[in-house]
Formats: C-alpha cells, sequence, structure tokens
C-alpha cells in the first residue's frame, strides 16, 4: 500500500513537471506571436492568462484522481466549479463575452459605436467585464454581454484631414497632369485600408507657377479620431512616388 501511495506522488510530480513544461513553451510561443506583432499585446496577454488558468485547472484534475483514484472526488470538484459558474452567472458571462470580442475583433479600442438606449460614442477601453464608452459629456460603463450582442453597429463618421503637396523642378507645364495622376493612382491603391471610401480622395491644384505646383490633398478617412499609424504609412507610400518622379517635393498633413 505504502509503495502504491509512493507511485501516485511520482506520478503527480512527473504531471506537475510536464504541466509546467507545457506552461514554458506555451508562453515562449505567445512571445514570440508578440514580437511578430502578429496581436495585440493585451489581446495575446489575455488569451495567455485564459489558457494559464485552463492548464492549472486540468492538472489539479489529473493530480487529485492519481492521489486519490476516485473519480467521485474529481466529479465532485467539477461539480462545485460548475455550481460558483452557475451562481455568478452574469460575471461568466460577461467575461466570456469579453475574450469573444478580443478574438473577433468585432470592435475595439478607438472604434466610435452605438448601442440600443440612446449609447452613442467612442470606445475607452474593454476590461473583463465592462467596456467604457465615451461621448462628449459623459462614460458610459456597459456590460461586456450587452456589447456582443447589442453592439453590431460600429459607425465611423468620416474626417477630413489635408496634406499639402508641392512640387517644383520641371519645365513642361504638362508635368503637372502626370503628376496628379501618379497621385491619384498612388492614393487609390496605397489608400484603401486609411480611407473611408475608395473614393474618398480629392486633389485640388491651388497655384501653378513657372517650374511648380502647389496641390492640395483632401482625404476622408473613418472617425471620429485618423489613425495615425495608417495615415503615416500613406504618406510614406506619397513621399516615395513623388521622390521617384525625380523632381523635388514637400509633403505636409496641413489638418487632421
Amino acid at each position: 500500500m505504502r509503495n502504491q501511495y509512493v507511485m501516485r506522488i511520482i506520478i503527480s510530480i512527473i504531471i506537475i513537471i510536464i504541466g509546467y513544461i507545457f506552461l514554458v513553451s506555451i508562453k515562449g510561443i505567445f512571445k514570440k506571436i508578440e514580437a511578430s506583432r502578429a496581436a495585440e499585446k493585451t489581446t495575446l496577454e489575455n488569451m495567455y492568462k485564459l489558457l494559464y488558468i485552463s492548464i492549472i485547472i486540468i492538472l489539479l484534475f489529473l493530480i487529485v484522481y492519481v492521489i486519490t483514484e476516485q473519480s467521485i472526488i474529481v466529479l465532485f470538484l467539477l461539480g462545485v466549479i460548475l455550481i460558483l459558474l452557475a451562481s455568478s452567472w452574469e460575471v461568466t458571462a460577461n467575461l466570456a463575452a469579453y475574450y469573444a470580442l478580443l478574438l473577433s475583433r468585432s470592435v475595439q479600442r478607438g472604434d466610435y459605436i452605438e448601442i440600443p438606449g440612446g449609447i452613442r460614442g467612442r470606445i475607452r477601453q474593454i476590461t473583463p467585464l465592462f467596456t467604457e464608452i465615451e461621448d462628449e459629456n459623459r462614460v458610459y460603463t456597459i456590460p461586456n454581454l450587452k456589447l456582443l450582442r447589442h453592439g453590431k453597429t460600429v459607425v465611423k463618421e468620416p474626417v477630413k484631414v489635408e496634406v499639402e503637396i508641392r512640387v517644383w523642378g520641371f519645365e513642361d507645364p504638362d508635368t503637372i497632369n502626370n503628376i496628379l495622376e501618379i497621385l491619384k493612382d498612388k492614393i487609390a491603391m496605397a489608400g484603401r485600408n486609411v480611407l473611408a471610401l475608395p473614393e474618398a480622395a480629392s486633389l485640388i491644384v491651388e497655384e501653378i507657377s513657372v517650374d511648380g505646383v502647389s496641390i492640395r490633398a483632401e482625404l476622408r478617412v473613418p472617425g471620429p479620431r485618423p489613425n495615425k499609424a495608417k495615415l503615416g504609412r500613406l504618406m510614406q507610400e506619397l513621399a516615395v512616388t513623388l521622390k521617384e518622379t525625380g523632381y523635388s517635393y514637400s509633403l505636409v498633413i496641413a489638418r487632421e
């Protein structure tokens, strides 16, 4: 009998070691994903916490079963957990909705959203139980389950961003038309993930000199606040295109 208990303890220790190695491996995988920037750091951290807790619970059940060899005890512990979850259904449901929102990415921080009941504003943050929605006057605290059920309509009202473009150093006036066509094509191609609509951009010639032209580009991007990272990438694409023409140029965001 004593030998049996010793063997059970040894097996339990082996399970703990294997579980520890598995958790370390999982953590390494998540760090690699974070380093590759394939997903947001907050999303990865929450997914890792959920996986970590799940593995710990599984290891706990395995160890209890190995030591006692009584499936009834395992079932009892499982029943206690289920009772606790059922007694706090609202908390469990909001927590589950939190992970569903993170994984589906149907709504994200910074989105402008409307929920039945007259609530309309920008998502300030999504916590494990509640989501904060901010408008001009107040901050609403909405249960995640309500956001998951009714927050389907994401409103991204376009705002106008003006870019001042100056190109000079050419002699042929027809060059202006060529530059406009090049800019239109580049904005249409590189601005797909930036503009509110494919046609939400216009180029306006403001001034023509002997060897240069001033152009104002009006870009309508999803609001209420422009995504600076996406807008920055578009500006880089435009700068590369202008540089390839061989003429001198300047490029600056005038208003956003």
